[in-house]
């Protein structure tokens, strides 16, 4: 049962509703969010799954206590880590082009323009790799 629990960290449901706030938003696809999931260890949550229920995500009270455990097991990582900025195809390069100096405030203007470099397309991978 521990395996495959520890498998289940990794899931995420393809389509389904999503709460935020109150509002609950219909039929999201949340495999067009193209993003991955970093799921801590359980011995950094003192061996506990930090799963919710429906029930208990409602509760904003407990979902509060699991959102202070989880805001200390953050990922964190710096520009120089990223390697690839890959991006769907070059219709959204300006998009992106415009976004990452947004981020100037932390970051200096040379590690921004470093980061615009590695910007790839899904496209350009197939066609050259």
């Amino acid at each position: 049962m521990t395996r495959l629990v520890s498998i289940l960290r990794y899931v995420k449901p393809f389509e389904g509703n999503y709460l935020r706030g109150e509002k609950i938003q219909d039929k999201i696809k949340f495999y067009d969010e193209r993003e991955l999931r970093y799921v801590p260890p359980p011995e950094t949550t003192n061996n506990r799954h930090l799963f919710l229920t429906t029930e208990q995500y409602k509760n904003s009270k407990i979902r509060g206590q699991f959102d202070s455990i989880i805001g200390q097991l953050r990922l964190s990582f710096e520009p120089d880590d990223i390697r690839y900025i890959i991006i769907k195809d070059e219709d959204e390069i300006s998009s992106i082009v415009h976004e990452l100096p947004r981020i100037k405030e932390k970051y200096s203007y040379g590690t921004v323009q470093k980061l615009l470099t590695r910007i790839i397309t899904t496209e350009q991978i197939k066609r050259d790799f």
